[in-house]
């Protein structure tokens, strides 16, 4: 059984007794937790297949957005803990990756690694180092870009 926080973070498109694996997966910005939709007619019928549900998107709509990547992780991640006895698969798509990868790394400390993270239309964190990074204001962003 799910706890309803669990709920509020996951849709489920297939997840049954018999499903040993769970494939989570991360939607790009622009995307909802529809991404996953059609994964179960490609799959094995011992993997389940879940897609994070986003707040600020689809029937989540109304609920703030974090503010950091950071805080993001740790509320999906926590999410996740009922599903830490099975063996999680992480994939996540551009911005999904960069989400994926920071849970990833919240699980490891748990002590409950996912056993893969798949990634894709992303550089990986390292190729990252010494890009500038912007931030500040929505004002000064779209200055900026």
């Amino acid at each position: 059984m799910s706890s309803p926080v669990e709920e509020r973070w996951l849709r489920r498109y297939r997840d049954d007794d018999g499903c040993g694996t769970k494939l989570v997966c991360f939607p790009a910005a622009g995307a909802g937790a529809r991404c996953g939709t059609h994964w179960p007619l490609g799959l094995p019928a011992d993997i389940g297949v879940l897609a994070v549900r986003y707040p600020g998107r689809e029937d989540r709509f109304g609920d703030p957005f974090p503010l950091r990547l950071e805080d993001l992780a740790d509320d999906i991640a926590k999410a996740l803990d009922g599903l830490t006895r099975h063996r999680l698969v992480l994939f996540g798509h551009s911005m999904g990756a960069s989400v994926a990868h920071e849970v990833a790394l919240r699980l490891h400390e748990r002590g409950c690694p996912p056993a893969a993270l798949c990634v894709s239309g992303r550089r990986a964190t390292h190729a990252l180092a010494g890009r500038q990074m912007i931030s500040g204001t929505d004002d000064e962003v779209i200055a900026h870009v």
